[in-house]
């Protein structure tokens, strides 16, 4: 967080490992079960108890595995607990997550939750009404320059205001690119990828009517130059 990143893409998946289970009983995933739940959303609440201005985007967007004795309820109690009134819970539509709207309200925290409305009205004092509003199409290509086309072609089509909209910045290797590839990594396709994000970045401009233009970008492994070029779209607007 200390470089600026301020969207989380949060998949969840329930744990089976049972000597965990007590401490958090979710992960999170990615292909691969990664960290405790707890600890992660822990982390990102001490940096907002030392920055009580900064505001962060939490998107829980996927959901795995999930049952009865582990499932919604049970996530939606926890986040509730770690961040508690810091989440936004009064305004009823994004656009009215203003900073002076959320600072005044002494929150930090949005909170977006893929899952439909009608099925998480009882929630919503405790973690809002941004239920489904994130556009975020997944390129879904391993190859950098099909993943800049299909960019190019999304930020010039009209787009909902009432939605918070998703560039997703980043390949997704199939198993020709592995095999091909054997003692790459992720990460070294990533760098490569990042390098042109950050120089697209810099060639685009933020439309003050938000119909087209960038809005959130996500990519793998983010470096302070690639926050650095997003916060500069602040700056780069269309006359």
């Amino acid at each position: 967080m200390h470089i600026g990143i301020r969207y989380f893409d949060l998949r969840v998946c329930r744990t089976i490992n049972a000597s965990i289970v007590k401490r958090s009983p979710f992960t999170f995933t990615h292909g691969l079960r990664g960290g405790l739940v707890r600890d992660g959303l822990e982390e990102i609440n001490e940096f907002l108890n030392r920055h009580p201005q900064e505001i962060v985007l939490l998107d829980f967007i996927h959901f795995y595995d999930f049952n009865e004795e582990y499932g919604h309820e049970q996530l939606i109690e926890l986040i509730h607990e770690i961040f508690s009134e810091k989440i936004c819970t009064t305004a009823k539509t994004v656009s009215d997550c203003t900073l002076n709207y959320l600072w005044r309200n002494k929150q930090q925290v949005i909170l977006l939750y893929n899952q439909k409305r009608d099925q998480c009205s009882a929630y919503m004092n405790r973690i809002g009404h941004f239920f489904q509003i994130c556009q975020s199409p997944w390129p879904n290509t391993s190859n950098v320059d099909m993943l800049f086309r299909f960019l190019d072609e999304k930020v010039s089509q009209a787009r909902s205001t009432t939605c918070l909209n998703v560039i997703q910045g980043q390949i997704t290797p199939d198993s020709a690119t592995i095999q091909n590839n054997p003692f790459s990594s992720l990460k070294n396709f990533a760098r490569e990828t990042n390098q042109r994000l950050n120089q697209w970045l810099g060639a685009c401009q933020r439309d003050p009517s938000l119909i087209n233009g960038v809005n959130i970008v996500i990519c793998d492994f983010a470096t302070q130059q690639f926050a650095n070029a997003v916060i500069q779209l602040n700056h780069q607007s269309r006359s």
